[in-house]
């Protein structure tokens, strides 16, 4: 059995036993600014999701931009504060904290991405957050039928780095500005072909410079970054499981399932229906 499906197999044994560790789901929508200054728990574990808002997140004194549609998970003990403000409609913040044990393979494998940005497809994950904050509201909601909308959540949550393939380079580890804008536009906007004319000229510079200064800073061609991502993002679908290989191909902006499946073939050997399959999700 692969390691993040141990894990999460685990963690929700753990919760079904003891639904007391469910400590908070909220949503919060707000309009304007929503601040929350550095504070650290010792034993809880934190996941949450940014809907319609822009700003950043500080992890143990280190920033970190939220672009789109952003997940971020807080283990226990690190420091975390965040900076966000909403858009032209109102911004949504999902928040769940669970007490966790320090031996729980969720924990020492760090399965769940400790940031993810630009996220597409995330509707399943959406509509199981809202239940699950729906419930929260219903005192004589059996904690199993609770505990089983947190299960989905859990399972739909995007993975860490080492369950899938790494990309070439994280935007927060560009310091060019230009660079970093233009890596979040990629990331936000997977779908799109972003040509290297249309990147150039919204970071001001000529096509030549922008490429070079783009390779110098995340370590390959924007182009290599975009495929990396896409690659990236399809992986995480597919384990997902919440989406048939047309419906990605369409979220991913492939012409057809035919051109799609070439090209994920072609990067990992295998089709995506082949792919998908050793990788049950509960």
């Amino acid at each position: 059995m692969p390691n993040v499906e141990r894990a999460l197999l685990q963690c929700c044994a753990r919760l079904f036993d003891d639904p007391s560790r469910l400590i908070q789901s909220a949503r919060i929508a707000f309009d304007g600014p929503l601040h929350r200054p550095a504070h650290a728990h010792l034993d809880l574990l934190q996941l949450d999701l940014l809907r319609n808002a822009h700003g950043s997140w500080v992890v143990d004194g280190r920033p970190y931009a939220a672009a789109g549609t952003t997940a971020a998970v807080f283990y226990p003990g690190e420091a975390h504060a965040y900076a966000l403000q909403s858009g032209r409609e109102p911004g949504e913040l999902f928040s769940l904290k669970i007490r966790v044990d320090a031996n729980w393979l969720l924990l020492r494998n760090r399965i769940f991405a400790p940031l993810a940005q630009g996220l597409t497809g995330t509707e399943p994950l959406v509509r199981a957050l809202g239940r699950l904050s729906r419930s929260m509201a219903l005192p004589g909601l059996p904690s199993a039928a609770r505990i089983s909308a947190l299960a989905d959540v859990l399972c739909l949550w995007p993975r860490s780095r080492s369950a899938t393939t790494q990309p070439p380079q994280d935007p927060s580890l560009a310091s060019d500005e230009r660079i970093v804008r233009a890596m979040h536009t990629i990331d936000a906007q997977l779908a799109q072909s972003h040509g290297l004319d249309r990147l150039a000229s919204a970071a001001h510079l000529s096509p030549r410079h922008f490429a070079r200064l783009f390779r110098a800073q995340a370590g390959c061609t924007p182009h290599a970054y975009l495929d990396a991502r896409r690659k990236q993002r399809a992986e995480e679908l597919l384990a997902q499981g919440h989406l048939n290989v047309s419906q990605i191909a369409e979220a991913l902006g492939f012409s057809s399932i035919h051109a799609f499946s070439r090209w994920f073939r072609q990067r990992t050997g295998q089709s995506p229906s082949h792919w998908r399959a050793p990788r049950s999700w509960l």
